[in-house]
């Protein structure tokens, strides 16, 4: 049978479109390490071999604004306990407040980029770590983006090696036309924190899927590749008269559950009916407390419902918030499996 040549074209056409379509996705599952001190725990390095993880985002320090001597300076830096496990590869990773960048002079960014540079090499030199790559976690704004853009530009021209990669919120990808695209190989998505958690009307910051729907804009025209971050942990909001004044991680309902200093008054919200310290923080008798946490199935669904959003490029770095055995506890290496495999 002969085939006529424009034919032959529509078909080869077809058969490549359809190609480029069904690339296969390889998953690689990560966690982030958000603790000052680096000390894996037994139950943290069975789930990070069982899980087959290859690489860990570790903060490695805050960056913040000094009202006193008018500069950034870091905060929090990491100290390591125990060694990394052979197995793994770093990524620095480096949380930066927007009032640090507000504050920062654009003749003075060149400077900030040297100063976390600096502070990443000699913190990998004392643990003989080889960098792989940075990421950069901060939720810009429209009146610090140019600034923003142009740490990262100068970050990237002055790391050792690797990817450097930035953090993404959901509204930044629905907005990306005002927020712009930050100058990076790869961005991660924060599928958490996506509600007021000062908000009286918030059901759960952590995550809602309500909520987080609403955003579902503009995926396949995001320049860059973009990965997955989602969230594993909980926690109690702390209202008095009104205003958020404390967040207690770690929370849950049991805790919760004596009657002569807790009234329930609705479904995870509750009243303190007398003063007493709470997990190391004192609450005072009218504190309302609101328990937020991720069950099992909405990390499920929300796997679903990002598969079809995200574009299909051969890699997904699915990383959890947070490794810690407190957190693990609720999460059995089963449930994490199931929702890698929904992507």
């Amino acid at each position: 049978m002969l085939i006529h040549r424009n034919q032959f074209f529509l078909i080869l056409t077809i058969i490549l479109w359809i190609s480029c379509n069904n690339v296969e996705r390889k998953i690689e599952p990560s966690f982030y390490y958000w603790k000052q001190s680096f000390d894996l725990t037994g139950t943290e390095q069975t789930y990070l071999k069982e899980l087959k993880v290859k690489r860990t985002y570790i903060k490695f320090f805050d960056i913040k604004w000094s009202k006193v001597t008018n500069t950034p300076y870091i905060v929090a830096p990491i100290s390591f306990k125990s060694s990394i496990p052979s197995f793994l590869d770093i990524i620095p990773t480096i949380y930066i407040t927007n009032n640090a960048l507000s504050s920062c002079s654009e003749e003075n960014i060149k400077n900030l980029a040297d100063l976390i540079i600096k502070n990443i090499k000699e913190a990998a030199l004392s643990q003989d770590i080889s960098i792989k790559g940075i990421q950069i976690d901060c939720d810009w704004s429209l009146s610090t983006k140019d600034k923003y853009f142009h740490l990262l530009q100068f970050i990237r021209n002055s790391m050792p090696k690797g990817e450097l990669s930035a953090t993404i919120r959901l509204h930044q990808v629905k907005f990306y036309k005002k927020t712009g695209i930050p100058p990076v190989d790869r961005g991660t998505l924060m599928f958490y924190n996506m509600d007021a958690v000062t908000d009286n009307a918030t059901n759960n910051s952590i995550l809602d899927l309500e909520v987080a729907q609403q955003y579902f804009y503009n995926f396949d025209e995001y320049k860059i590749p973009l990965d997955i971050a989602l969230p594993l942990f909980k926690w109690g909001v702390v209202q008095r008269r009104g205003r958020v004044v404390q967040l207690i991680n770690h929370l849950n309902n049991k805790q919760l559950s004596n009657s002569q200093r807790f009234q329930k008054t609705k479904n995870n919200h509750y009243r303190v009916l007398e003063s007493h310290y709470l997990n190391g923080f004192y609450i005072y008798k009218n504190d309302q407390i609101r328990l937020e946490s991720v069950s099992k199935e909405t990390l499920k669904r929300s796997a679903q419902l990002l598969n079809q959003q995200i574009q299909k490029d051969t890699l997904l770095n699915l990383t959890y918030y947070h490794l810690d055995s407190t957190i693990l506890e609720e999460f059995s290496i089963q449930d994490i499996q199931t929702i890698n495999n929904q992507f």
